[in-house]
């Protein structure tokens, strides 16, 4: 089984719960050299890796034997996200209201974001892309350590379909796969606490404005409530101007 270059504990982590600038330089090292880290997410431990081009995206997909379908990217605050996607006012809403926290949300890119990172490094094949402002500190500071945007993939059981939140058992699987596909570079942080379920996955944009595209932990019906209280107040906001 391959085994990590390196492994962040509980224990290495500063009095906030912060990765120290050491270990930041290990992460930062392993991925601008095309590695991946295993990290603590929301919900259950990522793979991760820099979305540059798509031997990345293929590599994470075989490693997490999952199909191939668009990933999302995890950023460190508001600020990273505007550098790619269109933010609207469903859109800011919606990431100011419910992140950091277990929510993805699909939007439009930026029209300057090119079309060959959008299919090749993400999958995508409709201009849009699923963005996370994570709860998860190490997640975001890992997000924050290099300028590219940082893929995410829940790792997975593959006959339950089981997100991982042990992290010896998440190891054993990354590595056991990491080791079949001859692929090789990798570290892992532990975490030490998750959300119960999934993050919520919602696109905006369409007729509808915003649409279920997976239950999570936060409730859709919260955040339709907030997108729609949103939408009613903005024609009085700018009436008044």
């Amino acid at each position: 089984m391959s085994r990590p270059d390196f492994t962040i504990g509980k224990l290495h982590r500063t009095n906030g719960g912060a990765l120290p600038t050491s270990h930041i330089q290990n992460v930062r090292k392993k991925l601008m050299g095309g590695g991946f880290v295993l990290l603590p997410s929301d919900t259950c431990y990522s793979l991760s890796a820099l979305a540059m081009d798509e031997g990345s995206r293929r590599a994470v997909n075989a490693i997490l034997e999952r199909k191939d379908e668009p990933i999302s990217l995890a950023f460190s605050s508001y600020s990273a996200v505007e550098t790619l996607i269109q933010t609207d006012g469903t859109t800011a809403v919606l990431l100011e209201g419910f992140t950091p926290g277990p929510i993805t949300v699909v939007c439009k890119a930026k029209e300057d974001v090119s079309e060959e990172f959008l299919r090749k490094a993400i999958a995508s094949s409709d201009r849009t892309i699923g963005v996370r402002i994570p709860d998860s500190w190490i997640e975001r500071d890992v997000a924050a350590c290099t300028q590219f945007p940082l893929m995410s993939v829940a790792v997975r059981d593959q006959e339950t379909g089981e997100a991982i939140q042990d992290f010896e058992r998440a190891c054993e699987l990354v590595g056991s796969r990491m080791e079949r596909l001859g692929q090789w570079g990798w570290g892992a942080i532990e975490g030490d606490g998750f959300y119960a379920s999934h993050s919520t996955v919602v696109r905006v944009g369409g007729s509808f404005r915003v649409s279920l595209i997976r239950r999570g932990d936060i409730p859709f019906e919260e955040i339709l409530a907030l997108a729609n209280r949103s939408a009613a107040s903005r024609p009085a906001m700018e009436g008044s101007e």
